[in-house]
């Protein structure tokens, strides 16, 4: 590969990995825990392969995929280069069976249609974008369109090779393959007699017979014509099979001979030197496709200020939970669901990098909760984030702790199995990860739940990651002075308070104490439940 051919669409120029670029989580399971399937899911490629804590990748990325997004001929481009590019990937691999091999010649020659068509398709949309007179400005789209330029003229020689070849393959309607007999006219020879532009026509013996006569280049059958896999054996399909491919091959060697050069060209070339960026294209469609359905939903969207990982930012205004609009989207109208969004702001501050987030059952709690993880997510992928505003910093582990997913072994328990996990997200953790908890211990008893909680909470706090615990424990708020005055404490903790759905705005989160008896009296009132309720007309 020449150097100019090194770029890549959503990587910097002479990007090495580096194992600080890694995204610790638990991989496969983690958008299904934020609850984010239908949002992130492509049948093509896994988006979250993608996810990098790497901020020049970040900035790098989003030029690109924003100048995707605000120019539709390139998103076109884009599109239409992943789709052939995908044609030419499987006609690759199967030209490379072992078990083919005059009949892969064949296999490259389609390829070589599908690249042919695939440089026409791409200059002319850069002639599109030409024609707009606004240039490129991401830097891999830039290298893209100059090595597109530099192979319009080198496949005009292709073209003349595959066009002749294509057009007598083509023309090909049907061949006659001629048998010698032995004595119990049995064949022992076989060759191909003809190659024919026109197919066999099916006729009825007794036809033939009663004529008797066969006129030379009659191109109709002496019986009704059959299936070959109906008749033939697999051994006997073989051997025609065999026949028909080395008469093939002395009949259009010489043709495929003389291409040979083209041929050549285009394999010493690397063939399709584009073939390495189809995931990277793949990449860019599906997140094309997440964005586009989000604003197709009359949701907003921003492109987050950039932060170093070591600053922990995370200042968001306006945000949502993406994967919530989504489940709403094919019940109501773009305008209703932008509606009935509620945003809240969130930030992890001096004051706050690790939240306890209370509230009343379906007040918002997990939905929240989720937002923020898949926040993180998108803005890590370099796609905007689901808020009106933000500032962001990457985390290298995005960790899920969730009582729902929690899988009771025979012998530990549920809580033995909560521990366990637990344990294994914190061997795993760094200052710079971001934990969501959601109803963590809250399967045992209030003392032991509560006891645990205040330890983990405090040991978050120690290491300094960025966390949000939601939990109906609110006498862990009480243990929360204590936390933020050990002398370990390297991350402070605040608390989160749920709209309660009982005069508060569902799912709207706030910064301040909780109040989990006025939640409780407030429950029993709307539900006829208070004491003077459920006594009424009885004494």
């Amino acid at each position: 590969m020449s150097a100019n051919e090194s770029y890549s669409l959503i990587y910097p120029q002479g990007y090495r990995y580096d194992d600080k670029d890694l995204v610790r989580s638990e991989s496969n399971e983690l958008i299904r825990r934020l609850g984010a399937d239908w949002l992130f899911y492509n049948k093509t490629i896994r988006i979250t392969d993608h996810l990098t804590a790497n901020p020049e990748v970040i900035a790098y990325r989003r030029d690109t995929l924003r100048e995707v997004m605000e120019r539709p001929v390139l998103l076109s481009l884009i599109r239409g280069a992943a789709d052939r590019l995908s044609e030419i990937s499987s006609l690759v691999r199967v030209k490379e069976n072992p078990n083919l091999s005059y009949e892969a010649q064949f296999y490259s020659v389609r390829e070589l249609e599908v690249y042919l068509d695939l440089v026409d398709f791409l200059d002319d949309h850069l002639k599109q974008l030409d024609s707009e007179g606004k240039p490129l400005k991401a830097e891999g789209l830039i290298a893209f369109r100059d090595s597109v330029k530099e192979r319009v003229p080198v496949c005009q020689k292709l073209r003349q090779g595959v066009e002749r070849m294509a057009t007598s393959i083509q023309n090909i309607k049907s061949v006659t393959i001629a048998f010698n007999l032995d004595s119990e006219l049995s064949p022992y020879e076989a060759g191909l007699l003809s190659i024919n532009t026109e197919p066999v026509r099916s006729g009825e013996l007794i036809d033939r017979l009663l004529n008797f006569e066969l006129s030379k280049g009659d191109m109709t059958a002496l019986a009704p014509m059959t299936a070959v896999s109906k008749r033939m054996t697999p051994r006997e399909k073989a051997s025609v099979d065999m026949v028909f491919m080395s008469a093939m091959k002395k009949v259009y060697g010489g043709l495929l001979r003389s291409w040979a050069p083209s041929v050549k060209q285009y394999v010493t070339s690397g063939g399709c030197v584009w073939l390495r960026l189809l995931p990277e294209l793949q990449f860019l469609c599906a997140a094309a496709d997440m964005i586009q359905s989000l604003k197709d939903s009359g949701l907003p969207l921003c492109w987050a200020e950039i932060r170093p990982t070591e600053e922990k930012y995370f200042s968001v205004k306006g945000l949502y939970n993406p994967a919530m609009a989504m489940k709403l989207k094919d019940s109501d109208s773009p305008l209703s669901i932008s509606r009935r969004m509620v945003y809240n702001d969130i930030d992890f501050d001096n004051e706050g990098r690790i939240y306890i987030l209370t509230g009343p059952n379906s007040g918002g709690k997990s939905v929240f909760t989720c937002g923020v993880g898949i926040s993180q997510v998108m803005f890590q992928l370099g796609l905007p984030v689901p808020a009106k505003a933000a500032i962001m910093s990457p985390v290298n582990g995005i960790f899920t702790h969730f009582a729902q997913d929690i899988k009771t072994s025979t012998e530990d328990g549920r809580l033995g199995s909560e521990c366990q996990r637990m344990k294994e997200i914190f061997q795993k953790l760094t200052p710079y990860a971001l934990v969501l908890l959601d109803e963590t211990f809250s399967g045992t008893g209030s003392y032991e739940g509560s006891y645990l909680a205040a330890d983990t909470v405090g040991a978050l706090a120690a290491l300094g990651a960025h966390a949000i615990y939601c939990t109906h424990m609110h006498e862990l708020t009480a243990r929360l002075p204590e936390i933020n005055e050990n002398p370990r404490t390297r991350a402070k903790v605040d608390t989160l308070v749920a709209g309660s759905g009982l005069g508060d705005i569902r799912f709207s989160i706030t910064r301040r104490p909780p109040d989990g008896k006025s939640y409780a009296s407030r429950i029993a009132e709307k539900y006829g439940l208070s004491y003077d309720s459920l006594l009424q007309g009885k004494i």
